[in-house]
């Protein structure tokens, strides 16, 4: 009959190199994949929350048709342009266009990904008074600020079953190739 003998350096959890070595395996097993989406895909979601109308002061703003693009030169910035109307009700109505710029941020709670910080780079307005220029852009800089840090611009759909595991398998998200690239693994 032989002897057990119990060896003091002998634990029963396994090694760190048999857990490196089965994730290896699994990330053979299931490989990454990539989601690209496109501006216009993008744009024909964000055009359903538009317009967006806000009184700001005085002035009431109202902001339609989102066009998407994506910054050659920023591969995580995403860009808007916008028509915008700026009234003063009873006094003046203009009309413009804006070019805003901001940094795409993804909310794994909910699975969305969000127009972070966003900036407006041009805005050019016709008919707008220049006793009204420097108040007018600072408040829609502001309004900007608030309306579009608070909309999604893409959100997994949780009941489409591949989406929902992607959720939680999100690698990255960068823009390339004027695509948003979401890839996914383990």
């Amino acid at each position: 009959m032989s002897k057990l003998t119990h060896n003091p350096n002998h634990t029963d959890q396994p090694s760190t190199t048999l857990l490196s070595k089965l994730s290896q395996i699994f990330r053979r097993l299931l490989p990454s994949y990539t989601l690209s989406v496109s501006a216009k895909e993008l744009e024909k979601r964000l055009s359903k929350k538009f317009p967006v109308k806000k009184k700001a002061s005085i002035f009431v703003f109202k902001i339609t048709e989102p066009e998407v693009f994506f910054p050659s030169d920023k591969s995580s910035q995403i860009g808007i342009r916008l028509t915008l109307k700026v009234s003063l009700p009873g006094l003046f109505a203009a009309k413009g266009r804006a070019l805003i710029q901001g940094e795409i941020e993804y909310d794994p709670k909910h699975g969305a990904f969000y127009f972070f910080d966003p900036e407006v780079q041009e805005l050019k307005i016709k008919g707008l008074s220049r006793r009204y220029q420097v108040e007018v852009k600072e408040l829609f800089s502001g309004f900007i600020q608030s309306a579009l840090s608070d909309m999604s611009i893409f959100q997994f759909n949780t009941r489409d079953r591949k989406q929902a595991i992607a959720k939680k398998l999100l690698q990255s998200v960068q823009v390339e190739e004027g695509k948003l690239k979401i890839k996914f693994g383990l």
